[in-house]
């Protein structure tokens, strides 16, 4: 719905839901009584506004916000028929006693995920400003993002787990998001000039822009160029290159704990009470808070052609390099160089006419 304010803008406000539609997935049929289920379920809310101003200098200001927030949410489950397996427990380091699974039980894996995320925008444009024959047009803003999860995490029963000792002796422990997981935030400032002007009497634009973010707590400067040269009516070419950074997922960050169960005794009478099972866990904490951004540096270079009695082709070559920090200085690069053509014919009417003429003539 938009709404005029005070004649000099407008405000669109948004709401949008979303869910999944699956139901369980189960065999009546089936004796390992294997079962599934999964929900997926979000609302998301966003305002838009804009001012216009009649001022000599200030064209327009624009402010976006945006808040989502959902549950997701699986439950799988499958029945054992095995032999009675010791497993630990404790999500401590140390020696202790653990327990026998009875051979027959029905394992449950749980995942329990509460995404929230929000974001704030506010970007300023002038009008067209005139210096030394060259018209500029400024724009420049702030952007404020923020992600976390609020879910139960990966929900374990020591009674049931899903699996046992697997890769020499793993074992799930609960994870819980909402302990365990930080909110992350990013703020960026930009600002950019679209130039528009005339070199060797052709005309050209240039974009220049630069870009500052703190992500993670560290400030990342990601400069923008961008160039568009007409040479005549029908051929110009274009250059870009740019930098940008990208934060790794809250998956990255925060993922959970491993756990290796070591057994040092094992003596199973028959009967699990009865019975002893020592173990040794060693507890390996995964906190990636040093991860650095992935930054990519990206090319561009390319011929376009245009004509109205023809039709327009275009030929870029773009290159990429993706350097992916893993720790600290320990990196890896990515280098791409990829070819793009494109090619649009327009067949005028006058062709087609001539073509028709030309068939009954044959016949």
């Amino acid at each position: 719905m938009d709404q005029k304010i005070f004649k000099t803008g407008t405000n669109s406000f948004s709401a949008n839901t979303s869910s999944n539609l699956d139901d369980i997935k189960a065999d009546p049929d089936d004796d390992s009584r294997v079962m599934s289920y999964s929900e997926r379920k979000s609302i998301r809310f966003s305002n838009n506004t804009l001012f216009n101003f009649d001022k000599k200098f200030l064209d327009n200001v624009s402010t976006s916000f945006n808040y989502s927030i959902g549950k997701q949410y699986s439950y799988a489950q499958l029945a054992f028929n095995t032999l009675p397996k010791g497993i630990g427990y404790k999500d401590t380091t140390g020696v202790y006693a653990g327990y026998f699974l009875p051979g027959q039980y029905l394992a449950v894996e749980e995942i329990d995920g509460k995404p929230i995320s929000y974001s704030g925008n506010l970007d300023m444009q002038s009008k067209l400003l005139k210096l030394w024959n060259i018209q500029h047009q400024l724009s420049f803003g702030v952007a404020v993002n923020g992600s976390g999860n609020k879910g139960r995490g990966n929900i374990v029963d020591p009674n049931a787990p899903r699996w046992v000792n697997l890769n020499g002796g793993q074992n799930e422990r609960p994870f819980n998001y909402s302990d365990s997981v930080r909110f992350e935030y990013s703020v960026a400032f930009y600002f950019q000039d679209n130039l528009r002007g005339q070199l060797f009497d052709k005309r050209f634009n240039l974009g220049l822009g630069f870009r500052w973010s703190m992500q993670n707590g560290r400030g990342n400067p990601q400069p923008r160029l961008s160039f568009n040269y007409i040479l005549n009516k029908n051929w110009s070419i274009s250059s870009s290159y740019g930098i940008t950074f990208k934060s790794p997922s809250l998956a990255h960050l925060y993922p959970s704990p491993t756990y290796f169960d070591i057994p040092l005794l094992n003596l199973y009478t028959g009967y699990t009470r009865s019975s002893l099972y020592l173990v040794y866990t060693q507890k390996v904490l995964a906190e990636n808070r040093n991860l650095r951004n992935a930054v990519t540096y990206q090319a561009e270079q390319g011929v376009s052609f245009n004509s109205p009695k023809i039709g327009s082709a275009s030929l870029f070559l773009f290159y990429k390099k993706i350097k992916m920090a893993l720790i600290l200085t320990k990196s890896i690069s990515l280098q791409m160089f990829l070819f793009i053509i494109t090619l649009s014919i327009r067949i005028v009417p006058s062709i087609i006419f001539l073509l028709a003429n030309m068939e009954e003539c044959g016949t």
